[in-house]
């Protein structure tokens, strides 16, 4: 079973984002997190059935001791930010640093700009992000509208090709055989 934890600022779209990860179709309407809510399902990418269990921990700051753990036992990590508040965007950006001290630079990140159907009120350049990205390795950038459903599915599949690479890096890495180290780029 694959887990992602799914983390970032509060009101950015995490919760709406994985309930179109889960229920692919349908608009999301989500209450706001508190702590950390935990799904489990089963999704069928790249001709396979994969079991995935997301960790969706709440933006609020009051939580944050609660992430190491989480993020610590997570095979790859989602961190989402609002493209209309550049706020959102540093607080990602410290998220990504944290995420690399915990585990390490060949670590499997997805940066997702979420809310990109709000182009009127955008605050961060595609530019912008996708400079940021190019400097830390092993970090992909997408950006999404959880709301309309705009590039779920894509996240979706780069989420889970990214998780079951890790998968495969630390079970190498649990039984002795050299260490993997790759920096991807977008």
């Amino acid at each position: 079973m694959l887990k992602v934890a799914v983390v970032g600022d509060i009101n950015v779209g995490k919760s709406s984002l994985v309930s179109r990860f889960v229920y692919r179709n349908k608009a999301p309407s989500v209450e706001h997190t508190i702590g950390v809510d935990i799904t489990v399902t089963s999704l069928f990418v790249h001709g396979k059935v994969h079991r995935v269990k997301f960790f969706d921990l709440t933006g609020s700051y009051f939580y944050e001791t609660l992430y190491d753990n989480y993020l610590l036992n997570a095979e790859s990590i989602i961190v989402v930010y609002d493209v209309t508040r550049l706020k959102t965007f540093i607080k990602a950006k410290l998220f990504i640093k944290k995420i690399i001290k915990i585990h390490s630079e060949d670590y499997p990140i997805i940066l997702v700009g979420n809310k990109m159907d709000n182009v009127a009120k955008r605050r961060v350049d595609l530019s912008h992000a996708l400079g940021y990205v190019k400097g830390v390795c092993n970090t992909y950038y997408i950006e999404t509208s959880a709301k309309h459903g705009g590039n779920t599915l894509d996240c979706l599949r780069m989420l889970i090709s990214e998780a079951s690479r890790n998968q495969k890096i630390i079970l190498t890495k649990r039984v002795g055989e050299a260490e993997v180290t790759k920096c991807n780029i977008v």
